[in-house]
């Protein structure tokens, strides 16, 4: 028996590319569309946390200094919630960086 060289379909290669992109198009999609959901979450609860704080300057006009400091305990809270936001949103951009 004579050993004949296998024929590959020129096309195969083409669609094992094709699935491939198609592939990482939809990872994209996902990411993106998984990014914009937290981001939108997460300035809704930013808006309410703002609210919050500003109800408690508002409402109380004397404070003692114990609710004088739990309002920069609060002001800190709000500081480190968006610094953390903005370090999940800029390591989400690495990702979807790296996977395109």
């Amino acid at each position: 028996m004579i050993n004949r060289p296998r024929i590959i379909h020129p096309n195969s290669n083409h669609k094992q590319s094709n699935k491939a992109h198609n592939s990482r198009i939809k990872t994209a999609y996902y990411i993106i569309i998984n990014l914009s959901i937290q981001i939108i979450l997460r300035t809704i609860e930013l808006d309410f946390y703002m609210y919050k704080v500003y109800l408690r300057l508002k409402l109380t006009e004397c404070m003692s200094a114990a609710k004088f400091c739990s309002i920069f305990v609060d002001l800190v809270n709000l500081l480190i919630l968006i610094l953390n936001s903005i370090k999940n949103k800029a390591e989400s951009k690495e990702k979807l960086n790296r996977n395109c």
